[in-house]
């Protein structure tokens, strides 16, 4: 079951705590006593955000998880640590357990998508895409697909998984407001872009406009595009304008529902 969820921290200088601090602390919560998770061609089930700083001082850093048992496992590695977890060269003192921000089964994200002609997105963090060595800083819409494809073929069960010919498909981007931006990694800095995108897809049957909302609907969980489990990509998919037929919205959401 897909879960995003929020750990809230208390730690003296979080402007000392970088994106890779994170991925470590939760790298080391998920495989601990476990095999390393890296298995599907690299793929990881997990994505973290940056740390974010709230009103009263408190921190927090997000995780969506991809695999069923992960959400327990986090929550058992912090658990027995007293309220305690390095961040770097710093010790956090955990204020309370992950919070649930959302979640899904696989099959709810199969059974909610509608069939969409533009699927927006927000990019929150700077976003990119490896092509062999090369990094590829653009909202390329097939890119985009191809890496929640990978998610849901990787993670997903076989009998949902939405078959797509993205090479068949006429998506194009009908509207952005993003910007060149510079996130930290271990040897140097990223670019990737950070902003609103809106594509669209030209009409074509009505199942595969089902199929892409479907995969933009992991999104939330997985991010988008490579170094997500570092906190890059972290995504919001905000919908967009749904398939007219007939001079009339589509909507398959009683339909899918069963009602």
């Amino acid at each position: 079951m897909p879960v995003r969820c929020a750990v809230p921290l208390h730690v003296e200088r979080p402007e000392l705590v970088e994106p890779l601090h994170v991925h470590a602390l939760v790298c080391e919560c998920l495989e601990r006593d476990q095999a390393p998770t890296h298995h599907h061609a690299g793929a990881k089930p997990f994505a973290t955000s940056p740390l974010r700083t709230h009103d009263d001082g408190l921190v927090a850093f997000e995780v969506g998880l991809l695999d069923d048992d992960l959400e327990e496992r986090l929550v058992g590695a912090i658990r027995p640590r007293g309220g305690r977890l390095r961040l770097g060269r710093q010790v956090a003192h955990v204020v309370g357990p992950p919070e649930s921000m959302r979640r899904a089964t696989w099959e709810e994200l199969a059974r909610r998508a509608v069939p969409r002609r533009e699927y927006r997105f927000d990019f929150v963090t700077p976003t990119a895409f490896r092509s062999g060595q090369t990094s590829v800083p653009l909202p390329l819409p097939k890119l985009i697909f191809g890496h929640y494809r990978s998610r849901w073929h990787a993670f997903g069960p076989p009998e949902l998984r939405p078959d797509v010919a993205f090479d068949e498909l006429d998506l194009a981007v009908v509207d952005f407001d993003i910007a060149a931006s510079r996130y930290p990694m271990s040897r140097r800095e990223q670019i990737g872009f950070t902003g609103q995108v809106t594509l669209s897809l030209r009409p074509t049957h009505r199942t595969v406009h089902v199929a892409l909302d479907a995969l933009a609907g992991i999104a939330d969980y997985s991010g988008t595009g490579s170094s997500t489990p570092q906190g890059m990509g972290v995504t919001r998919y905000l919908g967009g304008a749904l398939l007219r037929t007939g001079g009339g919205p589509t909507v398959l959401l009683q339909e899918m529902a069963g009602g």
